[in-house]
């Protein structure tokens, strides 16, 4: 269920977070869910701050955090994920769905080390040189006591305890404590848990191991769960794994070098850029094969091979991006209003990426417009979000619906100015061929060598 823009949310937080939180928010958890997710965090830990909690829109996240709605989604599931966010939902018969944000404490960075998930994400993201100074930072310090001999008073040394008071206060002094270590459960900091079971067939892997000689004692809870998490990181299938353990098992005993085993599968991983497993693969076969079958089919309803690279460009970049190529390709730059225009478009109208980023091309490729003008992107896409258009190619008929029209138009004013013997000098816009006529492929070469060109600059752009 995608997040709207217009939806309204309100946020809380039980308590102030406290200086460890923030030590572990800046130094352990961004690494590892980013910049952004953290800004989020943060904005919404202000918020919950005021005095009175007020609710807000989403948009307003977007104009604080100068993103799209998809973003920010984005990074509230990554803030879910790592355990710093609940997130409930409501629906209300006038308002519609309401959104409740609970922040979690983070994870005191003794807490955060000691959570092998959380501290192998870390070591994933920056590294074992950076993850040992980040581990001396947070350790506890020591101090030698040499020579000395404690001589510090007990409680009872200083203070004096009314035992009938204690014994008349203690009930409430009970359920005050079961309140406080409720509380403590609900809001603080979480530790990522893993479906070990569903993780792997294990089945399969003790059978695969026995036959590298690895001992079938090696597979405690605590090894299970790390090879469910070099899976769910890495897409590491149980034949990989299996792999790996056979590169490092001692043969004399059968047993794994557990150390070993997570430093062979990270420097692989950082060679291969995490090898996608064989699951991964046949899902990527299957979406080559969708596409290609949706190629064929838009093609013999007409649509040109440029069409279908324009449909794929679409559908495989950020607006921005696909924006940043075009204008790269005429020589050109992103100007602060196109910026602020993608973003308005992005957080506020509920068509898809994919189809404003063939309102761009119209605007820039089609049209030939220097810059994106704010008048002229908005009616269309007022009128696109009317009409429902959702795909990138249902976009491009209607791009050819309006040039046909403005052709029309054209034509029936200069019959008329004909007619009525009026002799000017009318000014003729090329049209590309590929917009007359659904069902004719060719296209204008002026605007497909434009079109080629900022194609080009974004297979460029994925390549660097």
């Amino acid at each position: 269920m995608a997040l709207l823009p217009n939806q309204i949310y309100s946020v809380f937080k039980a308590s102030p977070i406290s200086s460890f939180g923030l030590a572990s928010l800046t130094y352990l958890y961004q690494p590892i869910i980013g910049s952004q997710a953290i800004h989020l965090y943060q904005l919404l830990l202000a918020e919950s701050e005021e005095a009175i909690r007020q609710e807000k829109l989403h948009v307003d996240l977007c104009e604080m955090l100068d993103e799209g709605i998809q973003q920010v989604e984005a990074h509230r599931l990554q803030l879910e994920g790592i355990g710093l966010l609940n997130v409930y939902l409501k629906d209300e018969e006038l308002e519609g769905q309401k959104y409740f944000y609970q922040l979690q404490e983070p994870l005191a960075p003794s807490d955060f080390f000691k959570d092998e998930i959380l501290s192998f994400m870390l070591l994933s993201r920056v590294g074992e040189r950076i993850f040992a100074q980040l581990s001396k930072r947070f350790a506890n310090r020591q101090v030698s006591l040499a020579g000395y001999t404690e001589v510090t008073h007990s409680f009872l040394d200083v203070f004096r305890v009314e035992n009938e008071r204690f014994i008349q206060a203690l009930p409430k002094l009970e359920k005050t404590k079961e309140q406080h270590q409720a509380n403590e459960l609900s809001t603080s900091g979480k530790s990522v848990q893993l479906d070990i079971e569903k993780a792997l067939d294990w089945p399969f892997l003790f059978q695969l191991a026995q036959k590298q000689y690895i001992d079938k004692k090696v597979f405690t809870p605590d090894f299970c769960e790390k090879l469910a998490l070099y899976h769910v990181m890495y897409g590491l299938d149980e034949l990989t794994l299996v792999e790996y353990m056979r590169q490092v098992v001692q043969l004399v005993d059968g047993t794994i070098d557990e150390k070993a085993l997570e430093q062979l599968i990270l420097s692989n991983q950082r060679q291969q850029s995490a090898k996608p497993s064989q699951s991964n693969l046949s899902a990527e076969v299957d979406t080559d094969r969708q596409q290609a079958l949706r190629k064929e089919r838009l093609l013999k309803q007409g649509f040109s091979l440029q069409d279908w690279e324009i449909i794929e460009s679409s559908e495989l970049y950020p607006p921005m991006t696909f924006l940043e190529s075009i204008k790269q390709a005429k020589n050109s730059y992103v100007t602060k209003d196109e910026t602020w225009i993608i973003r308005d478009l992005l957080a506020q109208s509920p068509l898809a990426p994919a189809v404003i980023n063939v309102l761009i091309h119209y605007a820039l490729v089609i049209q030939n417009h220097s810059v994106l003008q704010s008048k002229f992107v908005h009616r269309i896409a007022t009128d696109w979000s009317q009409q429902k258009i959702a795909t990138p190619e249902q976009a491009i008929l209607h791009v050819r619906q309006l040039v046909k029209e403005a052709k029309d138009k054209r034509q029936k004013s200069e019959q008329t100015k004909k007619t009525a013997n009026y002799s000017k000098n009318i000014r003729q816009e090329v049209i590309p061929d590929w917009m007359k006529n659904p069902k004719v492929a060719a296209v204008d070469a002026e605007k497909s060598a434009a079109t080629q060109k900022a194609l080009e600059a974004l297979r460029k752009r994925e390549e660097d």
